[in-house]
């Protein structure tokens, strides 16, 4: 295979067969050091390891780092072998679960008596970008978390991206009551959710799909999109995080109805909401 194509990241080899000049195969080692293979991109260049069998084939195995149309050249005391310079296609590598990672409001706040959502972007070992269709990311919410439609899978988007859409399962006046019962009457947020993706990548012996980067994630529960609720539902998630949340912070005081006195960071999930 290692001849024709290969993948980012996972190793592929040949082998060479070694024929007298009759085209006999030869059934003894011994010209590992007159053999040489590189392979070569545009910027890449790779000299490969070859091991003699001792049976007349020699064994090659590597694993490129990066997708592309490569050449491999095969020579024999410098000379070209048969077939050489092969032109290897190397796909890109695979979706890898522990580099994909969410973005947007959703991931951070969850807004009660509105669909919430984040978006998924597909990225394999080397941290890049992957345009894959189909793939399963599941999801999976503990309450009072939902999804809307019951789909255990993220919407595909159609150009590399995947959509979690989830809700909170009170309206905004059931858990208004909910938490002025237990918390006090001016309470607006107070818990936060949970929300796990999860992808199989094949690295499970078991086949078990992996939580992705930041995965589970734990929005904080917002009663409104107001000012407040919203910082306080980013306060409580960041708490839930260890404080390592730090998209929107709780800092400014606030005047109701302007965002005079939001933070930068603030704004910008202001703005969004």
């Amino acid at each position: 295979e290692g001849l024709f194509h290969g993948v980012a990241g996972v190793k592929t080899t040949f082998t060479i067969q070694h024929n007298d000049h009759l085209g006999n195969p030869e059934v003894y080692g011994g010209l590992d050091s007159s053999l040489t293979a590189v392979l070569e991109s545009t910027d890449l260049h790779y000299d490969l390891d070859i091991v003699d069998n001792d049976d007349g084939t020699y064994t090659v195995e590597y694993q490129p780092t990066r997708k592309g149309c490569y050449e491999l050249s095969i020579m024999l005391d410098d000379c070209d072998i048969y077939g050489s310079p092969f032109h290897p296609v190397i796909k890109p590598a695979p979706v890898a679960a522990q580099k994909c990672h969410a973005d947007g409001i959703g991931v951070y706040v969850a807004i009660v008596g509105q669909v919430n959502s984040f978006v998924i972007h597909p990225r394999n070992l080397f941290d890049e970008p992957v345009e894959v269709q189909n793939a399963k990311f599941f999801v999976e919410a503990d309450p009072p978390l939902k999804i809307p439609d019951g789909s255990a899978v993220a919407k595909d988007n159609g150009d590399g991206t995947y959509t979690v859409s989830y809700e909170v399962d009170f309206t905004p006046q059931e858990y208004a009551e909910k938490q002025n019962g237990s918390e006090g009457k001016n309470s607006e947020m107070v818990k936060t959710g949970t929300i796990r993706v999860l992808f199989d990548d094949g690295t499970h012996i078991a086949k078990i799909p992996q939580n992705i980067m930041g995965s589970p994630f734990h929005p904080g529960i917002a009663v409104s999109n107001s000012q407040e609720s919203i910082a306080a539902a980013q306060a409580a998630a960041q708490m839930q995080e260890g404080g390592n949340t730090t998209f929107m912070t709780t800092s400014s005081a606030y005047i109701p109805g302007s965002t005079n006195n939001l933070t930068p960071e603030q704004k910008i999930l202001w703005d969004h909401l």
